[in-house]
């Protein structure tokens, strides 16, 4: 029985095309077809644990590409491919899941470009998006920055500008036009959210654990109220204490 394609691309003149039940890729290689689709294939799956969608379906296409976004696919990931020159095989598709964590949550916040979702929130989405290689990368950091007491502390975390961008404008403000992507607190930042998340998902597990987070911002409610209970903690030092033994492997010991 053929697959209804949610997804079709109606453009096939601008690379190689893979439709699939989960979406469609429109990439200029091979090699970046499939990271693509492995990318979209795993990305679905995440929304609909993690956003408690029903449905979900991605079409990834370059600006300008692929025809316009068909009215049953739930998101266009205007991807530029170009940007995936320097990874190696492989790579692309983590990059690709990160910021596809990014787009999807932009998607179900749905709030005018006007109101700022949090920095914490908008990459604790990307990180939960990732790969498991990147996953166990981060959590191998998250110990040693725990055994030297470095990581953020949440009450900062959940105000803090996004590190890079920060260090992004400064570099603006000094006559650099280069990105800066490495900040102080970037490592910080990314590890002690990946902690976090962990944290997060093993109080309430991960069905709708975004959505929930997702629903609060979208009313304008109380996100730092919510991130404490959804980590069972009763204080900012309490959780700050807890994401230390989460991230040292010690969270089931007595304090």
């Amino acid at each position: 029985m053929p697959v209804a394609l949610p997804c079709p691309v109606g453009v096939h003149a601008h690379g190689i095309v893979w439709e699939g039940a989960a979406g469609s890729v429109v990439a200029p290689t091979e090699q970046l077809e499939r990271d693509g689709r492995e990318a979209v294939e795993a990305s679905v799956e995440l929304a609909k644990r993690l956003y408690a969608v029903a449905d979900y379906s991605i079409l990834i296409a370059p600006p300008g590409q692929g025809g316009p976004t068909p009215s049953s696919c739930r998101l266009r990931f205007n991807w530029a491919f170009s940007l995936m020159a320097g990874p190696t095989s492989g790579q692309s598709t983590n990059i690709i899941r990160h910021e596809l964590g990014h787009v999807i949550l932009h998607k179900q916040v749905n709030l005018p470009p006007s109101a700022a979702i949090p920095a914490w929130l908008n990459e604790l989405s990307a990180i939960a998006f990732e790969d498991d290689a990147s996953a166990n990368s981060r959590l191998k950091i998250a110990e040693l920055l725990a055994r030297q007491g470095a990581l953020i502390p949440i009450s900062h975390m959940l105000t803090m500008p996004h590190p890079e961008q920060l260090a992004a404008s400064e570099a603006l403000h000094r006559g650099k036009v280069s990105y800066t992507s490495v900040a102080p607190e970037t490592v910080g930042f990314y590890t002690t959210l990946k902690v976090l998340l962990d944290l997060m998902v093993k109080n309430n597990g991960e069905n709708g654990l975004l959505g929930v987070l997702t629903k609060c911002a979208r009313n304008h409610g109380d996100l730092h109220a919510l991130v404490l209970h959804l980590t069972g903690s009763i204080s900012d030092s309490d959780l700050d204490v807890k994401l230390k033994l989460q991230a040292r492997g010690e969270d089931k010991k007595p304090l």
